[in-house]
């Protein structure tokens, strides 16, 4: 599959958009939407290079488990040398070993377990049923969610924070399977998803994520191709790596600066990337598990 720069722009500015949310800077709700955004890219892009399962398991095994292991390890060390458990307790041992050392850690594990998922259910399911099925349970749990429960509250966690992102996930599925739909029909679709979201507008944490989430998905996803000459592909093959190590940036810059949240945030995001860029060109072999 030919990589379309426009989706590699997204990539890097949804990775912005979660350490932005992560500091606490003002506009963080719209920041939040980085996170429905990785959610969607993840599921869109796991058609490219698809094989066959046991193959996809060991290439998906290696890119999100791997790194999710060595993270697991550094952060856990972090909480130990500050003297806490390796995880949180609060909700359990199995629900402290899914959140991980660091709450960002929980996404690699669940995005892992979901995608295998999908690569079984897309054996049997053609992609308009596919299609379908995920714009049913998104239309849903945009008009529901919120009303049963809060997803930003952290009893439960990270049960609460799977709810929140299945929509995501759901979003990700239709638009995927976007062009087996009715072409007149498609569009249609899409802004009932866009209303959903509004609908939820006042729900902190789910409304306005997913409503710029999905606004910026479906420009970028469900449009042709805009030409750009810019390569940001060096930039992109980072993301994965600038959400895994930017808690750590964040956690020295609160303790040894007095940075605004903004400042923090744009330092976090520079200073990660520049690490992992280091990482990557010094250390390629032991970066190609880790980040």
């Amino acid at each position: 599959m030919k990589i379309r720069q426009d989706i590699e722009i997204l990539r890097v500015l949804s990775a912005f958009g979660i350490v932005w949310f992560h500091s606490g800077a003002p506009g963080r709700e719209v920041a939040y939407s980085g996170l429905v955004v990785f959610l969607v890219l993840s599921v869109y892009l796991s058609q490219k290079g698809y094989q066959n399962i046991s193959r996809n398991l060991k290439v998906r095994a290696r890119r999100l488990l791997a790194p999710w292991s060595i993270w697991f390890l550094v952060y856990g060390l972090i909480r130990l040398l500050t003297q806490k458990p390796i995880v949180p307790l609060d909700n359990g041992v199995i629900a402290g070993v899914l959140s991980g050392p660091s709450s960002h850690l929980w996404y690699l594990p669940f995005i892992f377990v979901l995608l295998v998922i999908i690569d079984s259910v897309r054996m049997k399911l053609s992609p308009s049923s596919l299609a379908w099925t995920g714009y049913a349970f998104a239309t849903v749990a945009l008009f529901s969610w919120g009303r049963l429960s809060v997803p930003s509250s952290p009893s439960g966690y990270p049960w609460m924070q799977y709810g929140h992102a299945m929509t995501g996930i759901s979003i990700g599925i239709f638009m995927m399977n976007y062009n087996a739909l009715p072409q007149w029909l498609a569009p249609y679709l899409t802004l009932t998803l866009l209303i959903a979201s509004a609908s939820a507008i006042s729900i902190k944490g789910y409304g306005i994520p997913y409503t710029v989430g999905i606004s910026l998905s479906a420009l970028v996803l469900l449009s042709q191709e805009r030409e750009i000459k810019l390569n940001v592909r060096p930039l992109s093959k980072c993301t994965l790596g600038i959400y895994l190590i930017h808690p750590l940036i964040l956690m020295i810059l609160g303790k040894y600066t007095l940075a605004t949240p903004a400042e923090k945030a744009i330092v976090a995001f520079g200073g990660s990337l520049f690490l992992i860029c280091l990482f990557k060109k010094y250390f390629a072999d032991l970066a190609s598990y880790a980040a």
